[in-house]
C-alpha cells in the first residue's frame, strides 16, 4: 500500500513532531540529542553518536517513550555538550552539509568488542578496547593520527592540512572494520 507504519518509539525527542536540538533545552540531557549521526547495536544496547553534543550515548534496547541513555562517552556527564578538552576522552565532531563527521565502527572479530570513533575535529580516530564497559570519563586506549591523546594537530607530522603522512590524519569522517578486525 506504500504507507509506512507509524513510529512506536522516539529517542532524543518527545514525539514525532518535535525537532529542536536537545528538545529546545539550554543544556543536553540523558534523553536529548543534537545532530545524531551514527547508530550501532551491541547485545542489548544501542549506541548513538550525538555529534551536536560531542558525545556517544548508550541506551538500553527497551520500549517506552522519551528513552534516556544510561551511559555516555565524550563528556563527563549528560548535561555537558561543549567540545574539547584534549585528554583522550572527548569526541569533537560536527555534522553539517560540508563536513559530515562522526563515523564509528565496532570490531567484533575478537572479544571483547572494540569501538573506533572518528574524532573528526581533533584530527584523529580513538580506539576503545572494551565496547561493553564504556562509561563517562573513559579514556581511549589508542589514538590513530596523532602522536598522543593530548594532541589534535592536522597531519601532526607536518602540521599542514595539505601535507598528509602515513601516520597522520586531517578531519577523518568515517571508519570501518573488516571481518579480520582490520581498521
Amino acid at each position: 500500500n506504500g504507507i509506512s507504519p507509524p513510529a512506536i518509539q522516539f529517542i532524543g525527542q518527545i514525539d514525532s513532531l518535535s525537532s529542536a536540538p536537545n528538545q529546545g533545552l539550554r543544556e543536553p540531557g540523558a534523553n536529548t540529542l543534537a545532530a545524531p549521526a551514527a547508530v550501532a547495536f551491541q547485545g542489548s544496547e544501542m549506541y548513538v553518536l550525538d555529534t551536536g553534543n560531542h558525545r556517544l550515548l548508550v541506551y538500553p534496547q527497551t520500549s517506552g517513550s522519551n528513552l534516556a541513555a544510561t551511559r555516555l562517552l565524550g563528556q563527563l556527564d549528560f548535561n555537558f555538550g561543549a567540545p574539547n578538552l584534549i585528554e583522550g576522552r572527548e569526541i569533537f565532531v560536527y555534522f553539517n552539509t560540508a563536513l559530515k563527521g562522526g563515523g564509528m565502527a565496532v570490531d567484533n572479530s575478537s572479544p571483547p568488542a572494540h569501538l573506533y570513533v572518528a574524532d573528526t575535529l581533533n584530527n584523529r580516530v580513538l580506539g576503545f578496547r572494551d565496547f561493553r564497559s564504556l562509561a563517562a570519563g573513559s579514556k581511549a586506549d589508542i589514538v590513530i593520527g596523532q602522536l598522543d591523546l593530548q594532541r589534535n594537530t592536522p597531519n601532526y607530522a607536518t602540521g599542514k592540512t595539505t601535507a598528509p603522512t602515513d601516520s597522520s590524519l586531517y578531519l577523518p569522517v568515517a571508519v570501518a572494520v573488516d571481518k579480520n578486525g582490520d581498521l
